[in-house]
């Protein structure tokens, strides 16, 4: 069981205003707040929460990206492989024939 205060419902508060606005708002916030106040430190850590949540997006779109290459570079390294194992069977067979004739 919490026990919340009014400076922590106060600060939700802040922060759920924060949450709402655009980005745009939320710069020229934190610019017009230049003293370290509440609401200037929550707008900073709203900015920063926001750029990570973006990071982090773009890191998943990446490992995304590298993880269907990596299967593709598996699979096709899998058929090269294949190919010459069967390769060398034939040349190991053909090959004797091939030097016999002649």
């Amino acid at each position: 069981m919490s026990v919340i205060n009014g400076s922590d419902e106060k600060r939700m508060s802040i922060t759920d205003d924060l949450k709402k606005l655009t980005d745009d708002e939320l710069a020229v916030r934190i610019v017009g707040l230049n003293c370290e106040t509440q609401q200037s430190l929550l707008a900073k850590w709203e900015w920063e929460c926001r750029k990570l949540e973006q990071q982090h997006k773009f890191n998943r779109a990446i490992l995304s990206e590298q993880v269907k290459w990596m299967k593709f570079a598996a699979i096709l390294s899998a058929v090269a492989i294949i190919a010459g194992t069967i390769l060398g069977a034939i040349l190991t067979i053909v090959l004797p024939r091939i030097i016999q004739v002649h």
